[in-house]
């Protein structure tokens, strides 16, 4: 069974928050489409793909109006994240049900040790920062 958000992995930044959010309810849905049949994991997963990218350069975007110091390192993170979905979104071809979970479970994995690795270190720093919504 995937993660699920929780307010232990709020950053403090409303829009980011729900963009988390999201996130972790299109993993549970494509969880739910992997049970129902391949093709419908497979469409999940090109609906999943826009919404991260989306995110992240929100993040980056932020980063780098506010000169985040860890920016860099954040960003091959989400690089090296992109990447993997990429294979995955490969492997699909091959039409393995198995992929399905396996996807499932690392995504859900990935998202929630990123935010309580990763972006909790951003945080603190874009609030104190100033970040607000207008800002977003």
């Amino acid at each position: 069974m995937s993660s699920r958000w929780n307010e232990a992995v709020r950053v403090q930044i409303e829009s980011l928050d729900r963009q988390h959010e999201h996130l972790f309810q299109l993993i549970s849905d494509l969880e739910e489409a992997g049970r129902k049949g391949f093709g419908q994991a497979v469409g999940k997963m090109a609906e999943f793909i826009p919404q991260v990218e989306e995110h992240f350069t929100t993040e980056e975007r932020l980063f780098a109006r506010f000169s985040y110091p860890q920016a860099a390192f954040h960003q091959t993170h989400h690089d090296n994240f992109l990447k993997t979905l990429d294979a995955f979104q490969s492997r699909t071809k091959s039409k393995d049900l198995l992929l399905s979970s396996e996807i499932t479970l690392f995504l859900s994995d990935w998202l929630l040790n990123h935010i309580l690795t990763i972006d909790s270190k951003y945080s603190l720093f874009l609030v104190n920062a100033g970040v607000n919504e207008a800002l977003i």
